[in-house]
């Protein structure tokens, strides 16, 4: 018979104390989040390279003027060296590789909940199907998760809000100003890639009302670029704070 407790023995006095066992607050972010600033920081710190080497070469501008027109085949024309010139261009490239993040960033978050939390993928003959194939349940989870992000990234952005509302009572766009706004500037790049930026009736239907005509070439400016910046990190910051706290589950152990 195992032997009778001895109440008589108690814990040393330097002994650590026992923390009580409460689960963890769910954190404040999602590691995807972390992948998407920072690539906004490398877009940003070329900007500021642009513009410092375009201040530079303010006060150099014979020399300037005398590289370039070695490596071109033509007559110089003012604009041709003057910054402001190209800004639009510049804005124009910067607004797509914005967007592009963006959609990099719903691409590994979900993929992300799908792997931490597999229960959110659907049941289907396709698991019993890739088991075979695969034949660990953690590479199958991977599996099926990377099938179903592929799948999800050929739809729109309201469409895919549509569907994460839907299926995980999370939509990714909460009809807030930033939300509202995200919907366009995805247009609009989509324009300035598939159409060099001039309006058509494909943007005109997506977009609905729109400040620019059917045929108007769109310039990106400053401002316009600085606002769909603006508009895009506030609608990840919302995204990812939702689904931090939503999907976040604490540790078997905690």
């Amino acid at each position: 018979m195992p032997p009778e407790p001895d109440d008589s023995v108690k814990p040393a006095a330097d002994a650590p104390a026992r923390l009580p066992q409460h689960p963890l607050p769910p954190p404040d972010f999602t590691p995807p989040i972390a992948e998407y600033k920072r690539e906004m920081a490398r877009l940003h710190g070329f900007q500021a390279y642009f513009w410092g080497v375009a201040t530079f070469l303010e006060d150099h501008e014979e020399e300037l003027v005398r590289c370039l027109q070695e490596r071109s085949d033509d007559p110089l024309e003012p604009e041709d060296y003057d910054p402001e010139f190209h800004e639009s261009l510049l804005n124009e490239w910067v607004l797509c590789r914005v967007v592009d993040n963006f959609e990099v960033y719903l691409t590994e978050l979900l993929r992300f909940l799908l792997t931490y939390r597999p229960e959110m993928l659907s049941s289907s003959d396709e698991k019993v199907e890739l088991t075979f194939v695969v034949g660990n349940m953690d590479r199958l989870t991977e599996a099926l998760a990377d099938r179903k992000v592929r799948e999800l990234s050929y739809r729109s952005l309201a469409s895919l809000s549509d569907y994460c509302q839907k299926n995980w009572a999370f939509p990714l766009l909460t009809g807030s100003y930033a939300s509202d706004q995200a919907e366009e500037i995805v247009a609009l790049r989509n324009l300035l890639v598939h159409a060099r930026g001039v309006v058509n009736p494909y943007f005109l239907e997506q977009v609905g009302f729109s400040q620019y005509a059917l045929g108007q070439r769109v310039e990106v400016s400053y401002e316009l670029l600085t606002e769909a910046i603006s508009n895009i990190n506030q609608l990840v910051e919302d995204i990812d704070r939702r689904a931090a706290v939503k999907f976040w589950k604490p540790p078997l152990n905690g």
